[in-house]
């Protein structure tokens, strides 16, 4: 006897340009990330996976494969305006189980309705300052109580590093977790022959991506060509303004804005080392891991997480200091045998600890055990 698929309600508000392969809207690594696991749940009988996402002037509903693509917002709908909307396309799916990621005030609306009305919230971590007290909800005290009860009342919750573990059962004593990293797809086409971008950076212009850093690097490397795709972030026009104001007398850097995600991949399999200049992240971001994939050693210049770095020796680690990460730059350039080695490391890393089937075979056996449960 086939027992009926069980519902999956992903809701990635961004995710939809990332799906459809369009690079005209911003998006970031949490929604290449959860393309990737929607695809691969999709690839299975025991799952109807359905993604809520915002509003790009598509149809209400678009089938893409095995996926289905809801659209569950309103742009200019204002926050009560779409949390009802978002509410209502989830009755509407009749999803037993709703996953999202990302924290919002929203994380805290969808908790609190999967719990009254039975339904299984999974939240997936994004971040080390979700965890940590270190994300802007916890700056005022009613959003703060509004992430703590999202915790308190979630189904399951996922991580990507231990520490995030670690700091969630400090705040919710007993909470119900499992780490899950990031899933990558390897890629099957060929290294390419030539490497005519230098340096390489990819990220929204947010503060805490510190993309002034690989500006600089820019600026005091003017031998060297670099690339930087460099959207703005949602609501930082102004920070965006500040930061590219500084780039005019730049010539030997070349900054993109919005790019289709195969676009990218495209640049960093021509580039020779991928440049992080991030403050903190939630674990290695998707856009490292990609860089990894393509055999590129990574420059960071303040987070070194578990393994890449280290243990797989896939790049080098400045320790917050931009004198070493422009020196190790230039040493990298001059210096074709550690660049390859380091990108073969980098590989290695991403296929041994970040294979998207290993990994969604961790979450598909999270949300079979709350199928279950759903069904008693």
């Amino acid at each position: 006897m086939t027992h009926p698929s069980t519902k999956i309600a992903i809701v990635a508000p961004k995710v939809y340009p990332v799906l459809v392969e369009s690079g005209s809207e911003t998006f970031g690594g949490a929604e290449v990330a959860l393309s990737l696991v929607a695809r691969e749940l999709s690839e299975s009988d025991s799952f109807d996976v359905q993604v809520l996402v915002g509003d790009y002037g598509q149809d209400d509903v678009v089938r893409l494969g095995s996926i289905t693509l809801n659209r569950a917002l309103k742009s200019g709908g204002g926050f009560l305006g779409n949390a009802w909307r978002l509410l209502a396309c989830l009755h509407r799916v009749d999803a037993r189980i709703c996953v999202q990621r990302t924290l919002a005030i929203a994380s805290a609306v969808l908790a609190i309705y999967c719990r009254v009305t039975r339904r299984k919230f999974v939240y997936w971590v994004a971040h080390d300052g979700e965890t940590d007290g270190k994300h802007p909800l916890y700056r005022n005290p009613v959003t703060s109580y509004l992430v703590r009860l999202m915790y308190r009342s979630a189904s399951h919750v996922i991580v990507q590093n231990s520490y995030e573990e670690q700091r969630l059962s400090e705040m919710v004593p007993g909470i119900q977790c499992t780490l899950i990293k990031k899933g990558i797809v390897l890629p099957e086409q060929q290294m390419a022959e030539e490497l005519p971008i230098d340096g390489i950076w990819v990220g929204r212009c947010d503060e805490w991506k510190n993309p002034e850093a690989f500006i600089r690097l820019a600026r005091d490397n003017r031998g060297f060509r670099f690339v930087m795709v460099c959207p703005p972030a949602e609501g930082k026009a102004g920070y965006y303004e500040s930061v590219m104001a500084g780039t005019s007398e730049c010539t030997n850097l070349e900054i993109l804005g919005r790019t289709a995600n195969r676009e990218v991949l495209e640049l960093m399999s021509r580039s020779k080392v991928f440049c992080m200049t991030s403050s903190q992240e939630g674990d290695w971001p998707n856009v490292v891991l990609e860089a990894a994939s393509l055999r590129r050693p990574v420059l960071s210049l303040a987070i070194n997480y578990d393994g890449l770095l280290s243990e797989y020796e896939g790049g080098r680690f400045c320790n917050e200091d931009y004198s070493v990460f422009s020196k190790e730059f230039n040493s990298l350039m001059n210096d074709d045998e550690s660049r390859t080695r380091m990108g073969e490391g980098a590989y290695r890393y991403v296929r041994e600890v970040h294979d998207v089937h290993e990994q969604t075979t961790k979450l598909t056996a999270v949300l079979n055990g709350l199928a279950a449960d759903v069904s008693r």
